[in-house]
């Protein structure tokens, strides 16, 4: 997990494509770090949708902070993980979900338009 957080800080911002495997590969890893062996299975199972889906999200958020925001909770689940603070991390974890889910909601619309969680 720390070479995915080096290779974020050195990534091009601007290229979607590279953001978005950098990305599965955060949460690929995240995946592979909990014991469960069918989950990284399942997970790379769905890569195409996912490094598909997650690169238009980081082609809409070029430049607003979005980037930033999606390392950052990343540095904070590695430390968690790290200082085996598994509250933490659950949090982090629980937030970055949100985080995304909301903004992926309020990209497309949302349930009736309404992209609150």
């Amino acid at each position: 997990m720390q070479r995915i957080l080096s290779e974020e800080q050195t990534v091009n911002r601007q290229d979607a494509n590279a953001l978005a495997e950098l990305d599965f590969s955060f949460h690929q890893a995240i995946a592979i770090a909990s014991g469960n062996l069918i989950y990284p299975m399942v997970l790379n199972s769905f890569k195409p949708v996912y490094t598909n889906l997650t690169s238009r999200f980081f082609k809409q958020h070029l430049g607003d902070g979005v980037i930033d925001e999606v390392f950052q909770f990343h540095r904070l689940l590695v430390n968690a993980i790290e200082s085996s603070n598994s509250e933490a991390a659950i949090e982090v974890m629980r937030e970055m979900l949100q985080h995304g889910a909301r903004l992926l909601l309020s990209s497309y619309g949302g349930k009736n338009g309404n992209p609150n969680l």
